[in-house]
Protein backbone atom coordinates (compact mmCIF):
# COMPACT_ATOMS: atom_id res chain seq x y z
CA UNK A 1 0.00 0.00 0.00
CA UNK A 2 2.38 2.18 0.75
CA UNK A 3 5.43 4.24 -1.78
CA UNK A 4 8.69 4.04 -1.59
CA UNK A 5 10.26 7.74 -2.37
CA UNK A 6 13.49 7.83 -2.12
CA UNK A 7 15.79 6.29 0.57
CA UNK A 8 14.51 6.13 3.87
CA UNK A 9 11.08 7.60 2.81
CA UNK A 10 7.59 6.08 2.03
CA UNK A 11 4.25 8.00 1.47
CA UNK A 12 1.31 6.17 2.68
CA UNK A 13 -2.21 6.67 1.21
CA UNK A 14 -2.89 9.61 3.40
CA UNK A 15 -0.01 11.67 1.44
CA UNK A 16 2.20 12.17 4.64
CA UNK A 17 5.84 10.82 4.42
CA UNK A 18 7.31 8.07 6.75
CA UNK A 19 10.51 6.87 7.42
CA UNK A 20 9.70 3.32 7.22
CA UNK A 21 7.71 0.68 5.21
CA UNK A 22 5.72 -0.54 8.40
CA UNK A 23 4.59 2.56 9.74
CA UNK A 24 3.78 3.63 6.13
CA UNK A 25 1.04 0.70 5.79
CA UNK A 26 -0.43 0.83 9.24
CA UNK A 27 -1.29 4.76 8.33
CA UNK A 28 -2.32 3.75 4.73
CA UNK A 29 -4.40 0.28 6.67
CA UNK A 30 -6.09 3.10 8.61
CA UNK A 31 -7.22 5.59 5.54
CA UNK A 32 -8.53 2.34 3.89
CA UNK A 33 -10.40 1.25 7.08
CA UNK A 34 -11.98 4.85 7.57
CA UNK A 35 -13.10 5.17 4.24
CA UNK A 36 -15.00 1.82 4.13
CA UNK A 37 -16.33 2.67 7.49
CA UNK A 38 -18.30 5.38 6.45
CA UNK A 39 -19.76 3.94 3.20
CA UNK A 40 -20.98 1.47 5.15
CA UNK A 41 -23.28 3.72 6.82
CA UNK A 42 -25.09 4.54 3.63
CA UNK A 43 -26.39 1.47 2.99
CA UNK A 44 -28.49 1.16 5.95
CA UNK A 45 -29.70 4.72 5.29
CA UNK A 46 -30.32 3.92 1.63
CA UNK A 47 -32.88 0.85 2.56
CA UNK A 48 -34.63 2.71 5.35
CA UNK A 49 -35.36 5.55 2.96
CA UNK A 50 -36.85 2.89 0.73
CA UNK A 51 -38.95 0.78 3.23
CA UNK A 52 -39.90 4.98 4.06
CA UNK A 53 -41.30 5.37 0.59
CA UNK A 54 -42.77 1.95 0.05
CA UNK A 55 -45.05 2.43 3.32
CA UNK A 56 -45.54 5.83 3.02
CA UNK A 57 -45.13 7.06 -0.39
CA UNK A 58 -48.73 6.13 -1.22
CA UNK A 59 -50.27 7.95 1.55
CA UNK A 60 -48.64 11.13 0.52
CA UNK A 61 -49.13 10.67 -3.01
CA UNK A 62 -52.55 10.61 -2.09
CA UNK A 63 -52.87 13.66 0.11
CA UNK A 64 -50.99 15.49 -2.29
CA UNK A 65 -53.28 14.76 -4.75
CA UNK A 66 -56.48 15.29 -3.00
CA UNK A 67 -54.76 18.70 -1.76
CA UNK A 68 -54.84 19.74 -5.45
CA UNK A 69 -58.29 18.47 -5.59
CA UNK A 70 -59.43 20.75 -3.32
CA UNK A 71 -57.64 23.52 -4.76
CA UNK A 72 -59.93 22.47 -7.79
CA UNK A 73 -62.93 23.12 -6.44
CA UNK A 74 -62.28 26.94 -6.23
CA UNK A 75 -62.87 27.09 -10.29
CA UNK A 76 -66.97 26.55 -9.74
CA UNK A 77 -69.04 24.22 -11.84
CA UNK A 78 -65.70 23.77 -13.89
CA UNK A 79 -63.77 22.18 -10.92
CA UNK A 80 -67.15 20.27 -9.79
CA UNK A 81 -66.65 18.34 -13.55
CA UNK A 82 -63.23 17.74 -13.39
CA UNK A 83 -62.88 16.36 -10.05
CA UNK A 84 -66.17 14.31 -11.28
CA UNK A 85 -63.56 12.88 -14.03
CA UNK A 86 -61.09 12.45 -11.10
CA UNK A 87 -63.88 10.04 -9.28
CA UNK A 88 -63.79 8.14 -13.02
CA UNK A 89 -60.08 7.74 -12.33
CA UNK A 90 -59.90 6.68 -9.02
CA UNK A 91 -62.89 4.20 -8.18
CA UNK A 92 -61.18 2.19 -10.50
CA UNK A 93 -57.83 2.64 -9.94
CA UNK A 94 -58.46 1.14 -6.08
CA UNK A 95 -60.89 -1.36 -7.57
CA UNK A 96 -58.29 -2.77 -10.06
CA UNK A 97 -55.64 -2.80 -6.48
CA UNK A 98 -57.58 -4.96 -4.46
CA UNK A 99 -58.07 -7.07 -7.29
CA UNK A 100 -54.62 -7.51 -8.14
CA UNK A 101 -54.12 -9.11 -4.63
CA UNK A 102 -57.19 -10.96 -4.65
CA UNK A 103 -57.07 -12.47 -7.83
CA UNK A 104 -58.31 -15.78 -7.43
CA UNK A 105 -61.47 -14.12 -5.61
CA UNK A 106 -61.93 -11.81 -8.55
CA UNK A 107 -60.89 -14.61 -11.36
CA UNK A 108 -64.08 -16.30 -10.31
CA UNK A 109 -66.12 -13.86 -11.01
CA UNK A 110 -64.89 -14.01 -14.76
CA UNK A 111 -64.56 -11.25 -17.17
CA UNK A 112 -67.63 -10.11 -17.16
CA UNK A 113 -68.05 -10.04 -13.48
CA UNK A 114 -65.11 -7.96 -12.74
CA UNK A 115 -65.35 -5.64 -15.65
CA UNK A 116 -69.22 -4.80 -13.97
CA UNK A 117 -67.17 -4.36 -10.91
CA UNK A 118 -64.76 -1.78 -12.77
CA UNK A 119 -67.77 -0.11 -14.58
CA UNK A 120 -69.77 0.15 -11.24
CA UNK A 121 -66.94 1.56 -9.30
CA UNK A 122 -66.09 4.55 -11.88
CA UNK A 123 -69.82 5.33 -12.28
CA UNK A 124 -71.04 4.84 -8.95
CA UNK A 125 -68.94 7.28 -6.61
CA UNK A 126 -68.42 9.86 -9.23
CA UNK A 127 -72.29 10.46 -9.62
CA UNK A 128 -72.55 10.28 -5.74
CA UNK A 129 -69.77 12.89 -5.61
CA UNK A 130 -71.72 15.11 -8.05
CA UNK A 131 -74.95 14.60 -6.71
CA UNK A 132 -74.28 14.52 -2.96
CA UNK A 133 -70.57 15.19 -2.17
CA UNK A 134 -69.38 17.61 -3.86
CA UNK A 135 -70.34 20.40 -1.62
CA UNK A 136 -68.94 19.26 1.37
CA UNK A 137 -65.71 18.83 0.10
CA UNK A 138 -65.72 22.36 -0.95
CA UNK A 139 -66.72 22.65 2.96
CA UNK A 140 -63.78 21.30 4.06
CA UNK A 141 -61.38 23.01 1.87
CA UNK A 142 -58.01 21.42 0.62
CA UNK A 143 -55.88 21.01 3.60
CA UNK A 144 -58.76 19.04 5.89
CA UNK A 145 -60.37 17.21 2.16
CA UNK A 146 -56.32 16.19 1.89
CA UNK A 147 -55.86 14.60 6.09
CA UNK A 148 -59.46 13.11 5.54
CA UNK A 149 -58.32 11.72 1.99
CA UNK A 150 -54.93 10.55 3.82
CA UNK A 151 -56.56 8.96 6.46
CA UNK A 152 -58.35 6.78 3.98
CA UNK A 153 -55.43 6.14 2.18
CA UNK A 154 -53.71 4.70 5.22
CA UNK A 155 -56.29 1.72 5.51
CA UNK A 156 -56.11 0.79 1.75
CA UNK A 157 -52.35 0.94 1.94
CA UNK A 158 -51.94 -0.76 4.78
CA UNK A 159 -54.54 -3.70 4.05
CA UNK A 160 -53.12 -4.04 0.81
CA UNK A 161 -49.44 -4.71 2.57
CA UNK A 162 -51.13 -6.57 4.87
CA UNK A 163 -52.14 -8.62 1.88
CA UNK A 164 -48.72 -8.35 0.55
CA UNK A 165 -47.03 -9.70 3.30
CA UNK A 166 -49.08 -12.31 3.45
CA UNK A 167 -49.11 -13.41 -0.45
CA UNK A 168 -44.87 -13.46 0.31
CA UNK A 169 -45.87 -16.46 3.11
CA UNK A 170 -48.42 -18.55 0.36
CA UNK A 171 -50.98 -17.91 2.66
CA UNK A 172 -54.63 -18.63 2.00
CA UNK A 173 -55.92 -16.25 -0.80
CA UNK A 174 -59.15 -15.81 0.68
CA UNK A 175 -57.62 -14.60 3.71
CA UNK A 176 -55.46 -11.48 1.67
CA UNK A 177 -58.91 -10.85 0.23
CA UNK A 178 -60.75 -10.12 3.32
CA UNK A 179 -57.87 -8.04 4.36
CA UNK A 180 -57.60 -6.29 1.55
CA UNK A 181 -61.23 -5.59 1.05
CA UNK A 182 -62.23 -5.34 4.37
CA UNK A 183 -59.39 -2.75 4.79
CA UNK A 184 -61.23 -1.07 2.25
CA UNK A 185 -64.27 -0.92 3.28
CA UNK A 186 -62.95 0.04 6.90
CA UNK A 187 -61.10 3.40 5.15
CA UNK A 188 -64.83 4.23 3.44
CA UNK A 189 -66.66 3.98 6.46
CA UNK A 190 -64.40 5.68 8.35
CA UNK A 191 -64.19 8.96 5.81
CA UNK A 192 -68.34 8.88 5.58
CA UNK A 193 -68.32 9.13 9.61
CA UNK A 194 -65.37 11.56 9.86
CA UNK A 195 -67.31 14.15 7.05
CA UNK A 196 -70.74 13.75 8.41
CA UNK A 197 -70.72 17.19 9.99
CA UNK A 198 -69.41 18.30 6.31
CA UNK A 199 -72.33 16.89 5.02
CA UNK A 200 -75.10 17.63 6.72
CA UNK A 201 -74.27 21.43 6.68
CA UNK A 202 -73.20 21.19 3.01
CA UNK A 203 -77.08 20.02 2.20
CA UNK A 204 -78.76 22.58 4.19
CA UNK A 205 -77.08 25.41 1.79
CA UNK A 206 -75.80 23.32 -1.35
CA UNK A 207 -73.88 25.08 -4.22
CA UNK A 208 -76.65 24.46 -6.82
CA UNK A 209 -80.00 22.57 -5.73
CA UNK A 210 -80.52 20.13 -7.02
CA UNK A 211 -84.30 18.41 -6.76
CA UNK A 212 -84.16 14.63 -4.90
CA UNK A 213 -85.92 13.49 -8.39
CA UNK A 214 -83.46 14.15 -10.64
CA UNK A 215 -80.83 12.71 -8.51
CA UNK A 216 -82.78 9.71 -8.12
CA UNK A 217 -83.30 9.36 -12.39
CA UNK A 218 -79.15 10.47 -12.68
CA UNK A 219 -79.31 7.52 -10.03
CA UNK A 220 -81.10 5.42 -11.80
CA UNK A 221 -80.11 5.66 -15.74
CA UNK A 222 -76.15 4.70 -14.16
CA UNK A 223 -77.28 1.80 -12.74
CA UNK A 224 -79.05 1.01 -16.21
CA UNK A 225 -75.90 1.85 -17.75
CA UNK A 226 -73.87 -0.41 -15.61
CA UNK A 227 -77.10 -3.19 -16.31
CA UNK A 228 -76.53 -2.63 -20.66
CA UNK A 229 -72.92 -2.45 -20.45
CA UNK A 230 -73.32 -6.06 -18.41
CA UNK A 231 -75.33 -7.60 -21.20
CA UNK A 232 -73.76 -6.24 -23.79
CA UNK A 233 -70.31 -7.82 -22.33
CA UNK A 234 -72.21 -11.64 -21.54
CA UNK A 235 -73.21 -11.46 -25.36
CA UNK A 236 -70.38 -10.97 -26.47
CA UNK A 237 -68.28 -12.97 -24.52
CA UNK A 238 -70.38 -15.84 -24.88
CA UNK A 239 -70.56 -15.16 -28.79
CA UNK A 240 -66.82 -15.18 -28.49
CA UNK A 241 -66.51 -18.49 -26.61
CA UNK A 242 -69.23 -20.27 -29.39
CA UNK A 243 -66.97 -18.84 -32.22
CA UNK A 244 -63.97 -20.47 -30.33
CA UNK A 245 -65.66 -23.97 -29.49
CA UNK A 246 -66.61 -24.48 -32.65
CA UNK A 247 -63.65 -23.75 -34.37
CA UNK A 248 -61.40 -25.90 -32.01
CA UNK A 249 -63.56 -28.31 -32.65
CA UNK A 250 -63.01 -27.98 -36.22
CA UNK A 251 -67.12 -27.69 -36.97
CA UNK A 252 -68.59 -24.99 -38.65
CA UNK A 253 -68.15 -22.15 -37.66
CA UNK A 254 -69.96 -19.36 -39.70
CA UNK A 255 -73.66 -19.34 -39.72
CA UNK A 256 -76.43 -17.73 -42.14
CA UNK A 257 -78.01 -13.94 -41.96
CA UNK A 258 -79.35 -13.05 -39.40
CA UNK A 259 -79.84 -9.87 -39.23
CA UNK A 260 -80.86 -6.62 -41.96
CA UNK A 261 -77.47 -5.95 -41.87
CA UNK A 262 -75.97 -9.16 -42.76
CA UNK A 263 -78.97 -10.02 -45.15
CA UNK A 264 -78.32 -7.04 -47.10
CA UNK A 265 -74.68 -8.42 -47.23
CA UNK A 266 -75.52 -11.49 -48.36
CA UNK A 267 -77.40 -10.15 -51.33
CA UNK A 268 -74.57 -8.98 -52.81
CA UNK A 269 -72.97 -12.75 -53.84
CA UNK A 270 -76.38 -14.00 -55.20
CA UNK A 271 -75.29 -17.37 -57.64
CA UNK A 272 -73.18 -16.16 -60.78
CA UNK A 273 -71.72 -12.97 -59.17
CA UNK A 274 -68.34 -12.41 -60.03
CA UNK A 275 -65.94 -12.39 -57.27
CA UNK A 276 -62.36 -10.68 -58.30
CA UNK A 277 -59.48 -11.51 -55.62
CA UNK A 278 -56.22 -9.43 -55.84
CA UNK A 279 -53.83 -11.44 -54.04
CA UNK A 280 -53.94 -15.01 -52.89
CA UNK A 281 -56.93 -16.50 -51.57
CA UNK A 282 -58.12 -20.12 -50.06
CA UNK A 283 -60.46 -22.27 -50.87
CA UNK A 284 -61.79 -24.33 -48.65
CA UNK A 285 -63.94 -27.66 -49.10
CA UNK A 286 -65.89 -26.50 -46.10
CA UNK A 287 -67.02 -23.08 -44.24
CA UNK A 288 -64.07 -23.40 -41.74
CA UNK A 289 -60.21 -23.36 -41.55
CA UNK A 290 -59.74 -26.34 -40.30
CA UNK A 291 -61.08 -28.01 -43.26
CA UNK A 292 -59.36 -29.41 -46.13
CA UNK A 293 -57.61 -26.83 -48.65
CA UNK A 294 -59.32 -27.52 -52.55
CA UNK A 295 -57.48 -24.39 -53.94
CA UNK A 296 -55.07 -21.85 -53.19
CA UNK A 297 -54.03 -18.88 -55.76
CA UNK A 298 -51.44 -16.54 -54.76
CA UNK A 299 -51.92 -14.18 -57.68
CA UNK A 300 -55.00 -12.29 -59.04
CA UNK A 301 -58.11 -15.04 -59.82
CA UNK A 302 -61.92 -14.91 -60.68
CA UNK A 303 -63.80 -16.98 -58.66
CA UNK A 304 -68.20 -17.35 -59.09
CA UNK A 305 -70.45 -17.17 -56.09
CA UNK A 306 -72.90 -20.12 -56.00
CA UNK A 307 -75.02 -17.91 -53.79
CA UNK A 308 -74.15 -18.95 -50.13
CA UNK A 309 -72.64 -16.60 -47.43
CA UNK A 310 -72.68 -18.03 -43.98
CA UNK A 311 -71.03 -15.10 -41.26
CA UNK A 312 -68.30 -15.84 -37.92
CA UNK A 313 -69.71 -15.25 -34.89
CA UNK A 314 -68.04 -12.87 -32.85
CA UNK A 315 -66.12 -10.86 -36.00
CA UNK A 316 -68.12 -7.61 -37.45
CA UNK A 317 -68.42 -4.49 -35.30
CA UNK A 318 -69.01 -1.16 -37.51
CA UNK A 319 -66.95 -2.13 -40.72
CA UNK A 320 -68.70 -6.01 -41.13
CA UNK A 321 -67.71 -9.63 -40.28
CA UNK A 322 -65.64 -12.51 -41.52
CA UNK A 323 -67.20 -15.39 -43.04
CA UNK A 324 -67.11 -17.36 -46.15
CA UNK A 325 -68.73 -17.23 -49.68
CA UNK A 326 -69.80 -20.46 -51.65
CA UNK A 327 -67.72 -20.33 -54.97
CA UNK A 328 -66.81 -21.94 -58.49
CA UNK A 329 -63.35 -21.88 -60.28
CA UNK A 330 -63.24 -23.80 -63.22
CA UNK A 331 -65.63 -26.67 -61.91
CA UNK A 332 -64.13 -26.46 -58.96
CA UNK A 333 -66.33 -25.82 -56.15
CA UNK A 334 -65.54 -24.47 -52.30
CA UNK A 335 -65.68 -21.90 -49.71
CA UNK A 336 -63.78 -18.65 -49.82
CA UNK A 337 -63.06 -17.28 -46.90
CA UNK A 338 -63.14 -13.48 -46.78
CA UNK A 339 -64.25 -10.13 -45.01
CA UNK A 340 -68.24 -9.63 -45.36
CA UNK A 341 -67.92 -5.27 -45.26
CA UNK A 342 -70.78 -3.47 -44.41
Amino acid sequence: MANQIGEGQWQGLDGKIYASEGEANTQSGNVVLNNTGGGGGAMPGMVGGLAAIVIFGPIIFAKLVSFLWGLLLKLGIVGRVLTTGLMLIAGPFIVMIIMGLSQELFRGLGTVGSGIVIVSAALLPAAWYFLWHYDAVKLMGASTFSSKIGNFAKFVWFGSLGACILAFFKSNEALRAVISIGASIAGIVFYLISTKKYAREASQNPTIRIPLAVKGIVMAAVVGLIVIYGIAAKVEVDTRNVSRNIEQEGGIAALPANNSAQRKIAARYTAGKTITWYSGCIIYAEPSNKSTIIKEFIETTTLVSTGNVLFIPGTGGRTGWLGYVSVEHNGVEGWLYMPLKR
